[in-house]
């Protein structure tokens, strides 16, 4: 390593916390998705002059367009959660990896 270059750092304690809050935000998007896609669903339904199938056709759709948002909501926190613990992993292992070269050094 020349004198000028720095050692590879690495994840930040923020990059830790946006995983985190991303994961948590997504959860909570996917849910309030979730409430509000199925109210949406029941509300199209609500008429009395629309056919029985038609009616069971927009309550299925609706029911499968909350289930997509649940499931991408879902996948997406996970993912955020999993980069999080990831950076705390990948940071914890580069502190005692440091600490124990100061100790032999």
């Amino acid at each position: 390593m020349s004198a000028g270059a720095e050692p590879a750092r690495g994840p930040s304690q923020s990059a830790l916390r946006g995983g985190i809050i991303a994961g948590v935000a997504l959860a909570v998007l996917a849910v309030v998705g979730a409430a509000v896609g199925i109210a949406v669903a029941f509300s199209r339904t609500r008429s009395t002059v629309i056919d029985p199938s038609e009616k069971a056709r927009l309550l299925a759709q609706g029911i499968s367009e909350v289930m997509n948002f649940l499931v991408l909501g879902i996948v997406g926190a996970l993912v955020g959660i999993v980069v999080a613990i990831g950076c705390a992993v990948v940071r914890s292992r580069r502190r005692r990896r440091s600490r124990v070269d100061r100790d032999d050094g």
